[in-house]
């Protein structure tokens, strides 16, 4: 690859690379993780810069790059420190594929659906499923009850 190529890639890529360490930390759970994903990704394109290069979305062939290289690991998330970050994971853990991935890219991110799709490899109608199903699923997981008390009679009847 020549300097001018280089050089290339290198605007390409540098505008996006905040937020795809934004969402890499996000979808870990953890700036180090997140930031190692990032790296790795960052690599493959260096093996490979004709997949970001040449692409009509440079946004959007890096985070598939990234995609690519999260599923390969198994999408991993951080190590636990705690009981309660133990439980998050093992929540985590028992999502369906893809969604909170396709919720991040919509929600963190802005990706409309046709780019969630190209992003990690489907079509822009079983993104939207993913991102529905995500949301359904983060539904089911935080539902509770709250009783406040409230002693101002106009207040408590609101």
């Amino acid at each position: 690859m020549n300097s001018t190529a280089t050089i290339d890639l290198a605007d390409r890529v540098a505008g996006h690379l905040p937020y795809l360490r934004r969402y890499a930390r996000a979808l870990t759970g953890s700036q180090s993780s997140g930031d190692r994903y990032a790296i790795a990704a960052l690599e493959a394109v260096l093996a490979e810069p004709s997949v970001v290069r040449d692409a009509p979305d440079a946004k959007v062939a890096l985070f598939s790059v990234f995609h690519t290289v999260w599923s390969s690991s198994g999408a991993p998330v951080a190590e636990a420190d705690d009981s309660l970050a133990a439980r998050a994971q093992v929540h985590l853990s028992s999502l369906t594929p893809n969604t909170r991935e396709a919720l991040l890219l919509h929600t963190i991110e802005g990706f409309d659906l046709p780019r969630i799709g190209a992003i990690i490899g489907t079509d822009a109608a079983e993104a939207a499923g993913l991102v529905e199903i995500a949301l359904q699923e983060m539904s089911a997981s935080v539902t509770g009850r709250v009783m406040v008390i409230e002693d101002e009679a106009i207040i408590a009847m609101d």
